[in-house]
């Protein structure tokens, strides 16, 4: 079960505890998500050697692969964030 109506700052904790968030029904409840992706990590592309990038939040959705996030002043404002199961 998702623990949900968070403000940012709590659901960006959950994230560095390397949970996925993302905003209450972003493009059809849970489509679209937040993950912090760790220099490195096989699972994004396992070509690109791991001291090449920082870490980064990806968002990802069902049909795309991760890309960097940019965060609006409304999503970090929000407090309808939730922690995904």
């Amino acid at each position: 079960m998702a623990e949900n109506n968070l403000n940012f700052s709590k659901a960006l904790e959950a994230l560095k505890s390397g949970k996925r968030i993302a905003r209450t029904g972003w493009n059809g409840n849970g489509n679209w998500w937040l993950k912090l992706i760790i220099k490195g990590d096989p699972s994004i592309d396992p070509n690109i050697p791991e001291a090449s990038l920082p870490s980064w939040i990806g968002v990802k959705s069902p049909h795309l692969n991760f890309m960097p996030c940019s965060l609006t002043h409304v999503d970090i404002l929000a407090e309808d964030w939730e922690i995904l199961e």
